[in-house]
């Protein structure tokens, strides 16, 4: 990833992005809880025996809180990592939406671009090769926003139809754009 093509702004989508890294560090985070809460359990048990028989464990003390840096590290980690892999999932789902949109109202001109390492690659793939098939067979939006559904130019299916206003000319992004995106 080049630096001028850097995301400017990490949350994209907070509900969202909240959302898939809670799910995604919740099992991981149990399972390091549980083994934290297990070995803390284990090593008072320990200490309680090393001081009713008189002996000295002083590493003890060490490894527990040893283990305590390891947890919260741990859980630092993987709640990090998600929340950067909920970037690379959620800020190309806003980009697709917002193609999307420009699609519905009329804009065959619109691209998707992701960036590299973002996730939903194949899907923002089809949608720009929906774009192009549209685009070669003349589909415009209807004139009533009522109706909801393009329709082929009256010159590429030969109807009688009356004709159709041409799309509004909006790039979802352009190369220059692109830089600028903060998702």
């Amino acid at each position: 990833m080049t630096a001028n093509n850097r995301r400017k702004t990490f949350i994209v989508d907070a509900p969202t992005q909240a959302r898939m890294v809670f799910s995604i560090s919740i099992l991981p985070m149990s399972v390091i809880l549980v083994a934290a809460v297990a070995m803390w359990i284990l090593s008072n048990r320990l200490l309680d025996e090393a001081q009713s028989s008189n002996a000295a464990l002083p590493s003890l003390g060490l490894l527990t809180m040893s283990q305590f840096v390891f947890v919260v590290a741990t859980g630092t980690v993987a709640v990090l990592e998600a929340l950067r892999y909920s970037h690379r999932v959620v800020g190309p789902a806003m980009r697709i939406t917002r193609a999307l949109r420009r699609i519905r109202d009329g804009g065959l001109d619109a691209r998707i671009t992701l960036r590299k390492g973002d996730e939903l690659t194949e899907v923002a793939d089809e949608v720009n090769a929906l774009i192009d098939h549209l685009r070669q067979h003349g589909f415009r939006a209807q004139p009533d926003a009522a109706a909801g559904i393009a329709t082929a130019d009256t010159a590429a299916t030969g109807a009688g139809a009356p004709a159709q206003p041409a799309a509004t000319a909006t790039a979802v992004t352009t190369s220059s754009e692109a830089d600028d995106h903060d998702d």
